[in-house]
């Protein structure tokens, strides 16, 4: 996908996670994409669903069932996916994960974090898997009200 198609799904994250705040969740969003068309989204529930898996991507792979193609999805996420979140997106097929912001480590990056995680969930699943850092990084850590600590 091209940058400008980048922006306008991360964008549509991002509505996602304005949402979740209002709500009095966590400001974080997730939409998945195929083939340019949007296929589910959803915003952070934690705190008014009172379940703690209701993380925005989870939120959004729930609408997804069985009527997601095999491979091919984009998962656009406002803030880094979790652990959890990230297996969920690999066990639906997800091959292309865009993330706006990310947790502020001062001893690992992103980069760093994320290719051990992944490589034990690719070796399972005999998966390609591409993590992106995208665009609006600081407005999706400000939405998340910042990047430091889990605070789902």
């Amino acid at each position: 996908m091209s940058r400008a198609e980048d922006e306008v799904w991360m964008k549509a994250a991002m509505q996602q996670a304005a949402l979740s705040q209002q709500r009095g969740d966590l400001g974080v969003g997730a939409v998945i994409v195929a083939a340019g068309k949007q296929l589910a989204s959803g915003g952070n529930e934690v705190r008014s669903s009172g379940d703690l898996t209701a993380h925005a991507e989870i939120v959004a792979l729930r609408q997804l069932r069985s009527a997601a193609p095999p491979n091919g999805l984009t998962l656009y996420a406002t803030f880094e996916p979790c652990p959890m979140c990230a297996g969920a997106a690999l066990v639906a097929g997800v091959t292309r994960i865009v993330i706006g912001g990310v947790r502020d480590r001062s001893d690992e990056t992103w980069g760093e974090y994320a290719p051990e995680l992944f490589q034990r969930f690719r070796s399972r699943r005999a998966q390609t898997l591409t993590v992106e850092q995208g665009p609006f990084r600081d407005e999706c850590i400000a939405l998340r009200g910042g990047n430091s600590g889990p605070g789902r």
